[in-house]
């Protein structure tokens, strides 16, 4: 019998918890139940791929550019074509989408043009609303990536952490675009395209978090069949949130299902070989990386992926290293030298 993380009973009854209410039935003992099966709640926000507002459409699929998944959860890098053979030796990872060329990044527009060059994954970055929905976003004022308020009156606060999930569908990250292009919710993200690959980041860090960032993860796997199985990685700079995430949702999500992305800011080899027992994936700033230190990184079974780099020298010089994959704000540059 699986326990249950132990947040998820607080949080999933949390006022606002929900947004559209998909329940996850988790095989589990629960303090306080008198049930062996505990109901988990968890956010979702639309599960329809449907911006709520302008003209992109989500729910789309890349098709030619589709990802080829290992059954056993890992991922080797590529995206593939009608063939299924792997296009791209490393995984291209588009930083929050196509953020260099379509800013300010972790919006619709953003990630679809990241679709549209034939990306292996989608890299972005999650904030959770004063109601306890996920949405995407790098920061949590809403002006530092130049979204303006586009509600009546005055806005309420800039900060995602203060506002309801209604409030933040208010906010325009595009205006160059047609209607008002806010923060996408997760479901929104995650039906953009039913094959490739997605790296999201823990932006708000602890463990009450992690349980808010993973029931909601879970909660559109369970919608959509098991489309994120393989598919899914987590990342964080707080180590110690994605061990728990790890020893508490494996179980719970299955052996193999999502992955771990250590991210780093000093190439310190104990600790990296610790994360090597809940981590798939070392994933270093661009300037800390050397060929010795992918070797002992390597060696410890996990893939090393830096960001955010963005020079096409710099680019060659990782793949030439030995990377297993590059996350850019400029993926079609990475995806030009991969092709050439």
């Amino acid at each position: 019998m699986l326990p249950c993380p132990k947040h998820s009973i607080a949080r999933a009854q949390g006022p606002g918890f929900l947004s559209i209410a998909v329940l996850v039935s988790l095989s589990c003992a629960c303090p306080g139940s008198a049930n062996t099966s505990a109901t988990t709640a968890a956010t979702t926000g639309e599960t329809t791929g449907e911006t709520t507002g302008g003209t992109l459409a989500t729910g789309t699929t890349a098709g030619d550019t589709a990802t080829s998944a290992e059954t056993d959860g890992t991922q080797t890098g590529g995206t593939a074509g009608e063939t299924g053979e792997l296009m791209w030796p490393i995984d291209v990872q588009g930083h929050r989408g196509n953020r260099g060329n379509v800013p300010p990044g972790n919006t619709i527009a953003s990630f679809e043009s990241a679709l549209a060059l034939g990306v292996t994954t989608l890299e972005g970055d999650m904030q959770i609303t004063a109601d306890m929905v996920v949405v995407m976003g790098h920061d949590d004022d809403l002006t530092e990536t130049g979204c303006a308020w586009a509600g009546g009156g005055d806005a309420p606060t800039n900060l995602v952490s203060k506002m309801t999930a209604d409030e933040v569908a208010q906010w325009d990250c595009h205006p160059e675009l047609e209607g008002v292009q806010p923060p996408p919710r997760l479901p929104q993200a995650l039906a953009l395209d039913d094959a490739v690959h997605f790296n999201f980041e823990f932006k708000r860090t602890g463990e009450p978090e992690v349980d808010i960032y993973m029931p909601a993860l879970l909660a559109y796997n369970a919608q959509c069949g098991n489309c994120l199985d393989g598919r899914m990685t987590v990342q964080s700079f707080n180590w110690g949130d994605l061990q728990y995430a790890r020893s508490s949702y494996d179980g719970i999500w299955g052996p193999n299902k999502f992955r771990v992305a250590a991210l780093g800011l000093a190439p310190n080899i104990d600790d990296i070989a610790e994360a090597a027992a809940y981590a798939e994936i070392w994933s270093p700033h661009e300037d800390i990386v050397t060929p010795e230190i992918i070797v002992q990184v390597q060696a410890l079974g996990l893939q090393v992926i830096p960001w955010t780099v963005n020079d096409a020298q710099a680019m060659q010089s990782f793949i030439d290293m030995g990377v297993d994959g590059i996350i850019t704000d400029y993926p079609d540059v990475l995806i030009g030298l991969l092709s050439g």
